[in-house]
């Protein structure tokens, strides 16, 4: 949540003191952009600890996928799993 506040931040607060002529708001990309990256490199351990110890290979994924989904979605014969859709949902 604090990357995504920061984010939104920074892709919001900047534009507007471009549109405004003010430095002070467009210096603050700057510093959020510097905090960004500062949250990413602190989270890094825990994403390292977490692919470490939980099990994410492709085999895992494929198996246990599905547990959430409706029975509807999970029941091969509906062909709703397994329909593919263009853009325009044809």
């Amino acid at each position: 949540m604090v990357a995504l506040a920061v984010a939104m931040v920074l892709g919001t607060v900047p534009i507007i003191g471009a549109a405004r002529g003010n430095a002070g708001l467009e210096g603050a990309g700057a510093a959020c952009g510097a905090a960004l990256s500062c949250w990413s490199w602190w989270r890094r351990p825990a994403w390292w600890r977490s692919f470490l110890r939980d099990d994410f290979s492709v085999v895992y994924v494929a198996t246990n996928s599905t547990r959430a989904l409706p029975l509807r979605y999970r029941s091969p014969r509906s062909g709703a799993a397994t329909k593919a859709r263009c853009c325009c949902g044809c």
